[in-house]
Order: C-alpha cells, then structure tokens, then sequence
C-alpha cells in the first residue's frame, strides 16, 4: 500500500502529465521580473494570452482599464465587452 501510492502517481503523470517540456527553475522565472519590462511589453504580452483565451473575463478586466489609461479608448471599449 505505501508504494502503491508512489507508482499511481507517477503512472497517472506520465500519461496525463507532460513530461517532455523544459523544466522552468524557479529561479529563471523569478528572474524575469515583470518590473523590468514596460507597459507596452506587458500589454502585448497580455493581449497575447487573450487572443488565446478570448473568453477569460479576469484578463479583459484588468485589460480594460489599462487601455483606459493608456487613452486606447476603443481597446478598452471592446475589453468590457
């Protein structure tokens, strides 16, 4: 029973997992900082994601204000949409 548990796991990860992507240390993620790129970037990176994932109503609403002050009052139109 207690390697039963070990051997399901790591059964189940190798079917449904991925184990063929790259690892991403904690420490290269940590070292691209947010804080360091600029709004444009972060902005682009963003709508990335959405025309990806249109319908993820959490990144439209933190888009749209963005936009908003960004003076891309057509943009943010369309993000509260």
């Amino acid at each position: 029973a207690v390697l039963a548990v070990p051997l399901v796991s790591w059964g189940l990860y190798s079917q449904l997992g991925s184990p063929d992507l790259p690892s991403q240390p904690l420490s290269e993620r940590l070292a691209k900082n947010p804080a360091d790129s600029s709004v444009d970037e972060l902005v682009a990176r963003a709508e990335a994601h959405l025309a990806a994932n249109p319908s993820d109503g959490r990144g439209w609403d933190v888009l749209a204000p963005i936009y908003l002050r960004m003076q891309r009052f057509s943009d943010a139109v369309t993000a509260y949409r």
